[in-house]
This record gives C-alpha cells, structure tokens and sequence, in this order.
C-alpha cells in the first residue's frame, strides 16, 4: 500500500497558527521548528548589526526574523536574516501574500 503524503503550498502556509513556532515548506514539505534559543539570537544580532551597516552605506537591504520568504507555492522559508544586495533589489516584487512575507522571483 503506498502512503500519501499532502504536498503544502503557501496558501496552507498562511493558515497556521501564529503561535511561536517556526513553519516553513520546503519541496512542499511542512517542515516545524521551535524558537531559536538565547545564544543563537546573540549571533542573529551580531550579524544583522553588520548587515546593518552595509544597508546605511547603500549596498542592500537588511531584514531581520520573522518574515517568508516565498520562492514558489511550494518552497518558503523562515530565515532568521535576509540581505539583498541594492543591484538585486528587484528580486522583492509585489504584495507580501502575507503581512510577513516577501516574494522572491
């Protein structure tokens, strides 16, 4: 007997409980996480501070969790910092599908 798996897409993405955990689909796969512990959100600040910096001077945008980042219907994740260079910015196009998200293409 073959087991059938659900394939998720954004949509389900946008119906799950904003409760703490961390969701991401990954090849359509639900994939789910808990919060980053202490030590970990000492390095995520470390590194957006930097980040940071470049954004001032120009050279990209800096964002910081928690927000989507949607590739595809079957492909979004949870970074915990995202950079876009200035002379890539294009890629962020249109409406968030959520008030979180950004839409890769």
């Amino acid at each position: 007997m073959d087991v059938i798996r659900p394939t998720f897409t954004v949509t389900d993405l946008a119906q799950l409980p904003d409760d703490g955990k961390r969701y991401e689909i990954l090849g359509g796969d639900l994939a789910v996480g808990p919060s980053r512990n202490r030590k970990h959100q000492r390095v995520v600040q470390a590194t957006y501070r930097w980040l940071f910096a470049l954004e001032q001077i120009h050279y990209g945008q800096a964002y910081v969790a928690p927000f989507d980042v949607v590739f595809d219907t079957h492909n979004v994740a949870e970074p915990d910092l995202l950079f876009v260079q200035a002379l890539c910015a294009a890629v962020l196009v249109g409406a968030p599908r959520s008030k979180r998200s950004l839409s890769i293409t």
